[in-house]
């Protein structure tokens, strides 16, 4: 029996079409609450979650408890970027790290900062994918992946 199901017998809940809405409230209720202790504000892991649990369903045991707070710290890794986090982001950097896409920080780099490419590499790149590697990096840093 999965996680999930096991645990939605003792409360709705934890059910399938309840979850998402659940574990987004709990974490937000985790979130908050790291965000009010200082300490807790440099941890890289959001905390607090099994107490929450606890609080809030006190008819689980210890074992359900810990299944759930698994549970619900994987959705909060896959749902980090929800926007009802928005607002916290800035209080926990090390918990939302900022995700910058490469284009946007060689965009935002100074000229003299940015990389650059010679001829050669770009003929040795290309020799390497027509004799069908997979990856290649190059001597000024690059890494191309086919």
């Amino acid at each position: 029996m999965s996680k999930v199901s096991s645990l939605q017998y003792k409360n709705k809940d934890f059910s399938v079409t309840n979850r998402d809405k659940t574990y987004r409230n709990l974490c937000l209720m985790a979130v908050v609450s790291q965000c009010s202790t200082k300490v807790r504000r440099k941890s890289s892991r959001l905390t607090g979650i099994k107490n929450i649990v606890r609080k809030k369903y006190p008819e689980l045991s210890e074992k359900e408890v810990t299944k759930a707070q698994d549970n619900i710290s994987e959705w909060f890794g896959n749902h980090k970027d929800d926007s009802v986090f928005d607002s916290y982001r800035s209080q926990l950097p090390f918990i939302f790290t900022i995700k910058q896409e490469v284009s946007e920080v060689v965009e935002n780099s100074p000229v003299d900062e940015q990389p650059t490419v010679t001829d050669s590499e770009v003929s040795m790149v290309h020799q390497y994918a027509t004799i069908g590697a997979k990856q290649v990096e190059t001597p000024s840093g690059w890494k191309v992946q086919f």
